[in-house]
């Protein structure tokens, strides 16, 4: 059972990371059925005319559309360069907002770990740290992503971190003229 489909592209200057929704046909069925199913109740509420039932419902079917919609369709986009950190989600019909953080240093951190037979699948938390050297958190992933897909990422973070220092701390040209 896949969880997600994952895709790292590198351009020397930012890191693209891609993570999609590879559920089961059974759990994307469960949950249209789940919101006909509310959809159902909200027209009866609206024939009927009980209010406290249709509010009810309403939101009932937002956060569940929402859930379906991510579940069906969701993607998370992630860029990291060696200043800035963004990220974006997609919901099929909708996006968020774009957003960037800026960060100093980049960490990654396993925060959930699930075994499917030879293969282990793990959810990351990216932090940065403040001015006081203080780790704080900037996103935490929703898919679990393969580890040998983690450690792809993690050397091309330590990449990009590594230019961005050598850079920055090089010593000035010398010309002898």
């Amino acid at each position: 059972m896949k969880a997600t489909q994952t895709y790292i592209y590198n351009d020397e200057v930012c890191i693209y990371v891609s993570t999609s929704a590879n559920n089961p046909l059974w759990a994307k069925a469960v949950l249209l059925l789940a919101d006909l199913l509310i959809v159902f109740i909200i027209s009866f509420a609206l024939i009927e005319w009980i209010p406290g039932l249709l509010l009810l419902n309403m939101v009932i079917l937002f956060f569940l559309s929402r859930y379906t919609l991510w579940n069906i369709y969701g993607k998370e986009y992630l860029i990291i360069s060696a200043k800035s950190f963004s990220y974006q989600h997609d919901y099929g019909f909708f996006r968020t907002n774009n957003t960037t953080k800026s960060i100093n240093k980049l960490a990654l951190k396993v925060t959930a770990i699930k075994q499917d037979g030879d293969e282990k699948w793990l959810r990351l938390l990216f932090h940065s740290y403040d001015s006081l050297n203080l780790p704080v958190e900037i996103y935490s992933m929703s898919f679990y992503i393969p580890q040998h897909e983690i450690e792809h990422l993690n050397i091309l973070i330590n990449n990009t971190f590594l230019d961005e220092m050598s850079e920055r701390y090089s010593l000035p040209t010398i010309n002898l003229n």
